[in-house]
């Protein structure tokens, strides 16, 4: 499923010049087992195409947030996050 991602929407969105895969391997298990992840489909994807990253991440934290309280990793990177908006040297 991330191949058929990599290949058939980030290779071919023209945003995206001289990609490079550092690693591809399979795994045995999560590294961060205690994080929620969910299956997202290629209409949601495209939906999000013509945001930046960092409105797709505000997005994804606002719904994190409805679901389970904020811990203190996600706590402090909202507030890097919002400071870095705030900066004049984007």
């Amino acid at each position: 499923m991330v191949d058929d991602i990599y290949k058939n929407h980030i290779c071919s969105d023209t945003r995206h010049t001289d990609l490079n895969k550092v690693l591809q391997k399979t795994i045995a298990q999560r590294s961060f087992s205690e994080w929620s992840m969910g299956v997202v489909s290629a209409k949601e994807i495209g939906s999000l195409m013509s945001l930046s990253i960092s409105e797709i991440v505000r997005i994804m934290v606002v719904e994190e947030a409805k679901s389970k309280p904020l811990s203190l990793g996600v706590v402090g990177f909202i507030s890097i996050y919002n400071q870095m908006r705030k900066s004049p040297y984007k």
